[in-house]
């Protein structure tokens, strides 16, 4: 029964996203992950490691976003995968990518990343190291991409306004909470066309 329940719990997530893309604000996005942590510490007092969640809600957007693309160009929405950094000394991780597997990346074996998206629920993000992440990513054949980070939170190591380029942007779900999330992933991350 719990399997069952924790699948209908994220397939109900799923649903409502895909039913509701263009009518979600920020905040509502934010209050889900945020109800979930407040139920957990309240009935447990556990807080921390919940990564998974925010993850998986932005997936679904970016998911129902490109979908077309994925159905029609064989794009695919991919998690947690490493790609070669321009110093070509190591790979850095993307939480959300979108590819195009079937045009070759920055190293062999590696798809051509089109989208990034960095995922931070942290109380304080630090901006300074996940852009530096980003531009280890944005060169080669992968120069055209897009990269976009998604905060829960607003509070940051550094003053964002230093940190933001025409290549890499920042929802911040807490301070601009009342934005329609799906206008704000296709403003920042320039969706259309894929």
């Amino acid at each position: 029964m719990l399997r069952e329940i924790s699948e209908r719990y994220l397939l109900e997530i799923n649903t409502y996203i895909e039913r509701n893309l263009y009518s979600i604000t920020n905040g509502e996005v934010r209050d889900c992950y945020q109800t979930f942590i407040e139920t957990s510490i309240s009935m447990t007092g556990i807080h921390s490691n919940y990564k998974s969640l925010p993850e998986f809600i932005i997936h679904r957007f970016v998911y129902f976003l490109c979908k077309h693309q994925i159905e029609s160009k064989g794009y695919a929405v991919v998690t947690n995968q490493n790609f070669l950094n321009k110093y070509k000394t190591g790979k850095n991780e993307i939480d959300i990518a979108v590819i195009n597997p079937f045009k070759h990346g920055n190293a062999v074996g590696e798809p051509k990343v089109l989208r990034g998206i960095s995922v931070k629920a942290a109380k304080t993000v630090k901006i300074d190291e996940d852009t530096f992440r980003a531009n280890n990513l944005i060169w080669g054949k992968n120069e055209d991409m897009q990269f976009v980070l998604v905060t829960f939170n607003d509070k940051f190591n550094c003053n964002i306004d230093d940190y933001k380029t025409d290549k890499y942007e920042i929802i911040n779900l807490q301070k601009d909470s009342k934005e329609i999330f799906a206008s704000e992933l296709i403003t920042k991350l320039k969706l259309p066309p894929l």
